[in-house]
């Protein structure tokens, strides 16, 4: 049986990226493992050169990352590290991933809520990643 040490969990803070939060840490009750909590502030400029509004709400959200994770934490039984970068959602996941590897990637099927239609970014991790991506519907039935 194959174990998932290291989960990368991306979120956007929607409804089914929630529901991903909680599929991941259910990992933990049955082993150790480490979770990153992965957003990316959607934006065309490196975070050093972002406008002063975008940099104040992007370390607003650093901030906030920061402390839910902690608290996450003190709930579970594994290390949970929140990773917040800046660009293309695609493009850094990815990224991220390559300088990072992870065992288990956990992605909602998309950020509308309205169905469960996967998502552009859902249909490119899984397509990219070259790791086993688990992708949590909006809906899971009756």
């Amino acid at each position: 049986m194959r174990t998932f040490n290291k989960i990368l969990i991306a979120t956007d803070f929607s409804p089914a990226a929630w529901s991903s939060v909680k599929m991941g840490l259910g990992f933990s009750k049955s082993q150790q493992i480490c979770i990153s909590l992965l957003h990316v502030y959607p934006s065309n400029a490196a975070i050093g050169r972002m406008k002063d509004a975008d940099r104040d709400n992007f370390n607003d959200l650093d901030r906030e990352m920061r402390k839910f994770c902690a608290e996450l934490e003190e709930t579970v039984d594994a290390c949970i590290k929140p990773v917040l970068l800046s660009g293309n959602v695609n493009d850094q996941i990815l990224d991220y991933i390559k300088k990072e590897p992870h065992d288990l990637i956990i992605i909602g099927i998309n950020s509308n809520g309205s169905n469960n239609d996967a998502g552009s970014h859902t249909i490119e991790i899984i397509k990219s990643s070259g790791v086993p991506v688990l992708v949590i519907p909006n809906s899971l039935g009756s």
